[in-house]
């Protein structure tokens, strides 16, 4: 009971911090250059703490999801204050400086905790110590040339790489790359073209690095349920062959549909075997086994000390590769589809803090830096709205036009109800009954039975 008590108080206390870090940028900078404040909230709805403090009421919301700094001059026109008064609107290029003061407290807070885990050490996933390749896409350049999974990549154009974010940067360099490719039957070397990704970098296609296949959660009547999967286990083996990623695994057990087959699981120290039988699902196209996985699960007893630019870094591309798909019109449907909420990522984060306290913080850390990004985006209610507006009366002089900031704001407060309401529902959805959900990409859960982008 303690322990559960003590994982939802550091899941509160991480996402709050988030929030408050957010607030505080605002804030100070508003203090700085000299905007009239008129509450700091941390959590939205009805106060369950209130006190005010000279002109300034400071609040703790009942509400955790959010929070709010009252700056009546921020508005594109002057705005009444909580007295009536309509106080003189902010010069623009205050307004740009407290809108970007936000995602810029996320940013510090994630530099913050990307230092600690810089000189601590963090856990680490085979990708940051090992470049052994967990999964090819079949008919890609690569699987065509002969790689398979297990198979390690030692060089690039003829210099050596450790793990797979080596392999990536020489990668991108490049047209075309010469790999050297060990595997069970000796050293070869490899000529792959590379392509463009989401991001605009250059990568060899069809390439995934090694993760776990550790059990999350198993789907009630599913056939690993009957042959005893637990979570918490982490399987190593399916039909004879080692499971070198959880895409992996999606192909084996896809092969093996129909058919009852050994799979060999490690619970704490002890390896254990039990037969399983793919089904097919209709819907999804594929054999299910009904497994659910913590994708960000590492081994403790491996461990790395990223800078922390490389951290940040590492956060940075999956925002980017979302909002890019987003943008995307033959992308889009997928991405918003992968798009989790706030349960979502309390949920992940929930996972995560019973592993790793260090890799709670991590985490943490991504998500300051995709609520920076995210907040960034030209959108009414976002902070990206106000830098827009404030660059508008920057170039032309005068305020957006009431009627339509207005306009903007409802329509799109309407809209974010909706979609948390959605989204919440789906979270909710994907939690509890994980073998109907599609895959949930840049969160801490997926599906063994859909493919999920690896980390």
């Amino acid at each position: 009971m303690m322990v559960i008590l003590a994982a939802a108080a550091g899941v509160f206390l991480l996402f709050s911090l988030t929030i408050f870090f957010h607030e505080l940028g605002h804030y100070l900078t508003a203090r700085r250059l000299g905007l009239k404040i008129e509450v700091f909230s941390i959590g939205m709805g009805p106060a369950l703490v209130r006190w005010k403090r000279g002109a300034i009421t400071y609040r703790l919301g009942i509400i955790p999801f959010g929070g709010y700094v009252a700056l009546p001059q921020m508005e594109p026109w002057a705005a009444e204050d909580s007295s009536g008064e309509r106080p003189e609107p902010a010069a623009w290029w205050k307004k740009l400086l407290v809108a970007l003061s936000g995602s810029a407290g996320n940013f510090i807070f994630a530099f913050a905790i990307a230092t600690v885990i810089w000189l601590v050490g963090k856990p680490a996933a085979p990708s940051e110590y090992s470049s052994t390749v967990g999964y090819v896409e079949e008919n890609s350049p690569a699987w065509k040339a002969g790689i398979r999974p297990g198979d390690s990549i030692i060089a690039v154009n003829g210099e050596q790489v450790s793990n797979w974010e080596e392999f990536l940067m020489l990668s991108s360099l490049h047209q075309e790359v010469e790999l050297t490719v060990q595997s069970t039957g000796g050293v070869r070397m490899v000529r792959l073209p590379t392509q463009a990704s989401a991001l605009g970098m250059r990568v060899v296609g069809g390439l995934a690095p090694m993760d776990y296949c550790k059990v999350l959660a198993v789907s009630e009547g599913s056939s690993a349920e009957k042959a005893g999967v637990l979570p918490g286990d982490l399987i190593v083996e399916f039909n004879g062959c080692r499971v070198f990623s959880i895409l992996h695994l999606i192909d084996l057990v896809d092969a093996a549909r129909g058919q009852e087959v050994p799979m060999v699981i490690r619970r704490d120290s002890r390896r254990i075997e039990m037969r399983v039988t793919p089904r097919y699902d209709p819907r999804l196209k594929r054999a299910l086994i009904g497994v659910q996985f913590n994708t960000y699960y590492v081994a403790s007893e491996e461990r790395v000390h990223p800078p922390p630019w490389t951290q940040i870094r590492r956060h940075l591309m999956p925002v980017i590769r979302v909002v890019r798909a987003l943008l995307t019109p033959s992308e889009a449907r997928q991405a918003a589809a992968g798009i989790g909420g706030p349960f979502l990522i309390l949920w992940s984060l929930w996972v995560i803090i019973q592993e790793s306290f260090v890799m709670a913080l991590w985490f943490t850390g991504f998500l300051n830096v995709n609520l920076a990004v995210l907040n960034l985006l030209p959108i009414p209610i976002l902070d990206g709205s106000h830098v827009v507006y404030a660059l508008y009366e920057g170039v032309t002089r005068r305020p957006v036009n009431r009627t339509v900031a207005e306009t903007l704001t409802y329509a799109f407060y309407v809209l974010l109800i909706w979609v948390f309401l959605t989204i919440s529902v789906r979270d909710i959805r994907r939690i509890f009954r994980p073998r109907l959900e599609a895959p949930v990409s840049g969160t801490a859960t997926g599906q063994v039975d859909n493919p999920i982008p690896a980390r």
